[in-house]
Formats: structure tokens, C-alpha cells, sequence
């Protein structure tokens, strides 16, 4: 299977370059890491460049709280992806081994 960082980078490259959107989540500490890797990407980094089309879904507090308290916590990026990441959008967990960022998919 190769490196999984270079797989990683091939998607995600592969992604942006077809238009679509990368999706960070993450908790906790990792949810600001998925915030600033999204701030990087829209932004930009180390060079002038178009923004690319990415989110990290961590930030609408609105959201998360009400996922939490009437699905689950195992829930709350699983809907937010059902409804804003079609299929060929990209996924990333920024996280250790969290269900709730493990086992996310776009295009569900």
C-alpha cells in the first residue's frame, strides 16, 4: 500500500484539482488543527495563489451542539457531511482514533 501521507496528498490534490471540497474534523485540540489546515488551504500557503474549495466542519458551534444532544456525539460530523459533502468531496480527521471522525464519509 505506499505511504499513507503521500496517498492522502494524491486525494486531496486530485480533489482540489476536480473543484471539489475538503472537509476537516476533528475534536477538541483537533478541531482547531482542522480550522487552521482549512485557514491554510482558502487563505493560502507560503505562496500567492487562488483559494481552494475546503471546510472544516468544527466551527459551527450551532450545529455541533444540536448533532450532539439529539444524535449523538458519534453523529455529529456524519450528518454535516450527509448534507454538505457530495460524493468526490474529501474527508480528512484530524484526530487519534475518535469513531466519530474514524468512520466519516463524503457522499453518504
Amino acid at each position: 500500500m505506499g505511504n499513507p501521507f503521500v496517498t492522502l496528498c494524491a486525494a486531496a490534490k486530485k480533489v482540489l484539482h476536480d473543484g471539489k471540497t475538503i472537509m476537516f474534523i476533528g475534536n477538541g485540540g483537533s478541531a482547531a488543527d482542522a480550522q487552521n489546515l482549512a485557514t491554510e488551504i482558502v487563505v493560502h500557503y507560503k505562496m500567492e495563489r487562488s483559494p481552494l474549495s475546503d471546510l472544516a466542519l468544527t466551527t459551527d458551534s450551532s450545529t455541533l451542539t444540536a448533532g450532539a444532544n439529539d444524535l449523538g456525539c458519534d453523529k455529529i460530523f456524519e450528518f454535516q457531511l450527509r448534507a454538505l459533502g457530495p460524493k468526490g468531496d474529501l474527508a480528512i480527521g484530524i484526530t487519534g482514533d475518535s469513531p466519530n471522525v474514524l468512520e466519516q464519509r463524503c457522499g453518504q
